[in-house]
């Protein structure tokens, strides 16, 4: 179905914006026939031909753009590269991209609409039977259940728990019996999958199953020890040759990390570039304002609880600031350039040159001050996890009016909205919260 969309979109085009009757035919014909194979190709490399990717429909239309994308900037660069563009219509081209992703979309969901009515029907579904304990075949069955796969069917449960009666329902599935009963039943049913559910500690036991079942044709599959469903991640990935259980993922590492780090680094060097006059302004009324340095330092927590100098313009008397405590409202600290520095956040300007050194980001968890920051560890646990990734200029927690001094409980939840901001981060995200940031600071509020 794929190849019928792929090379009937473009016919389709070619047809009806040109005409078949072009002297240029034998060029459209191959140019279409080399995109199929060439898409057809990306699509196999991208596993979109395996059963899995009907799983998951949202990754599979990423995957089925991606590769249409990729093939489409293929030929693009072929045809410029052979001096040969002209040959061609420009819009042929980019009307056969989008044609062609929109038929293939629809063929897919026509093809999954099928196997999932299919399976609900008991057809093309893939028949499941476990053997082991009660508890780990129960885990095993829930798990199973949440997917909500219509496809997925468990129909006998095998234990050799002696209160065992095949009369009996397990979690709404009939107890078929033990082992002994497994094969007789497997070469009666159809048992696509037989899962043995477990402790990995059994090793003995396991591998005698494993066996004794080698005669019968299903797949032979080991089901997780508890721990796989107690813990906070059912991920498996392949690690070194190894398939290992993932419990917790990195944030915003491999790719995201160069997006973010770029991102970061055109902004903040555009910014810096058109807010000098601005700072350099300010550098000057602060020197005539009050006695003493422009910059205020301050050591934080940052990447990895390293401690860094985070910058700022200085707006509070000299003898006082030293002690590095938090501003309250209408704090006699404050001086007269920075009651207004302040109130616009202008004084954080110069953390602009912390993102370009590297120990800060645009956007990300706001850091508190070290005495602060070791205080509230001891209040909230997990506080420590909002310094999984650079800290930020701006975050999720202050475009939603979480600033400055706040209670225990409005901690809990900035570090909430900064976990969330973590572990769901993307480069739209950051975009709207530097837009939500805008508004913010022109209302003032919680600046002081």
């Amino acid at each position: 179905m794929d190849l019928v969309a792929i090379v009937g979109s473009q016919v389709l085009v070619w047809g009806v914006h040109i005409g078949f009757n072009d002297d240029k035919a034998s060029l459209y014909i191959l140019t279409i026939l080399s995109n199929a194979v060439c898409t057809i190709v990306a699509f196999q490399l991208a596993g979109l031909y395996k059963i899995e990717s009907y799983r998951h429909p949202v990754r599979q239309i990423k995957l089925i753009c991606l590769s249409c994308l990729i093939v489409f900037s293929f030929f693009v660069i072929l045809i410029f590269g052979l001096k040969v563009s002209s040959e061609f219509s420009r819009i042929w081209f980019f009307l056969s991209l989008v044609l062609e992703i929109f038929l293939v979309l629809v063929s897919r969901v026509s093809v999954i609409t099928f196997i999932r009515r299919q399976a609900k029907n008991g057809k093309m579904a893939r028949q499941i039977v476990t053997i082991g304990t009660r508890s780990l075949s129960e885990c095993f069955i829930i798990a199973v259940r949440e997917q909500h796969e219509p496809w997925d069917q468990i129909v006998g449960v095998f234990t050799d728990d002696p209160d065992n009666s095949t009369d009996e329902e397990f979690c709404g599935i009939r107890l078929c019996g033990g082992l002994d009963e497994i094969i007789e039943y497997a070469r009666n049913e159809r048992v696509d999958d037989v899962v043995i559910c477990l402790p990995w500690s059994e090793t003995d036991i396991i591998l005698a199953i494993i066996d004794k079942l080698e005669e019968l044709p299903t797949n032979i599959r080991i089901a997780p020890d508890s721990i796989y469903y107690e813990g906070p991640s059912r991920e498996v990935s392949y690690l070194a040759g190894v398939y290992v259980i993932d419990s917790r993922y990195k944030p915003i590492s491999g790719w995201e990390r160069v997006a973010k780090r770029t991102e970061d680094l055109i902004l903040a060097s555009i910014a810096l570039a058109l807010l000098l006059p601005v700072m350099f302004v300010v550098a000057c009324w602060i020197k005539l304002d009050t006695p003493g340095p422009i910059l205020f330092k301050q050591q934080r927590h940052g990447y990895n609880n390293t401690i860094f100098n985070i910058l700022k313009f200085r707006t509070m008397y000299v003898d006082d600031n030293d002690e590095g405590k938090q501003a309250i409202r209408h704090d006699p600290r404050v001086t007269r350039s920075g009651h207004f520095l302040r109130k616009w956040s202008i004084d954080e300007l110069p953390q602009l040159l912390n993102v370009i050194g590297g120990t800060m980001s645009l956007v990300g968890p706001r850091p508190m001050p070290i005495y602060q920051n070791q205080s509230i560890a001891k209040e909230i646990q997990k506080y420590d996890g909002r310094h999984k990734v650079r800290p930020g200029i701006t975050g999720l927690a202050q475009v939603n009016k979480l600033r400055g001094e706040k209670t225990i409980e409005e901690m809990k939840q900035r570090l909430k909205l900064d976990m969330y901001y973590i572990n769901h981060w993307s480069v739209w995200l950051d975009i709207w919260i530097l837009l939500r940031t805008f508004g913010t600071v022109l209302s003032g509020e919680n600046a002081y």
